[in-house]
């Protein structure tokens, strides 16, 4: 993720989890519940989740990213942690949120299909949506 216009920005940070791995209904339900979007949700937001393999299989991050108001990225971690909970199946989801800043996302190509050893600069990587400028 890259932040734009950042300038005395108020951001929040907000986290959610679930060990919910076989009913993407209760999963979505836990995550949203968390995170309160209604009252919590700023103007721009972007998020992170990182979770076992496991999620991803079974349709569980496509579940919770398609009930999300904003672009998810992330990755697959040997284990994770949040609060007190921890583990190897435990799903995080941390997203980031202004009013007076936006997010963008992108994927940079996989380390070893680049052909230098210098990683790619993601400003050079055309960003998916830019969505509306910030206020």
């Amino acid at each position: 993720m890259r932040m734009e216009n950042v300038e005395n920005a108020p951001m929040r940070m907000l986290n959610a989890w679930t060990l919910e791995l076989d009913d993407p209904a209760v999963a979505v339900a836990e995550i949203l519940e968390q995170l309160d979007l209604e009252n919590r949700l700023l103007a721009h937001s972007a998020g992170f989740i990182t979770c076992s393999s496991d999620y991803v299989e079974t349709g569980m991050v496509k579940a919770i990213c398609d009930a999300l108001p904003f672009e998810v990225v992330g990755c697959t971690p040997l284990t994770n942690a949040v609060n007190q909970e921890g583990g190897t199946l435990l799903l995080c989801l941390s997203v980031l949120t202004a009013d007076d800043c936006r997010f963008v996302t992108a994927l940079t190509p996989p380390w070893e299909t680049l052909p230098t050893p210098q990683s790619p600069r993601l400003s050079s990587i055309p960003p998916r949506n830019w969505g509306t400028a910030p206020a």
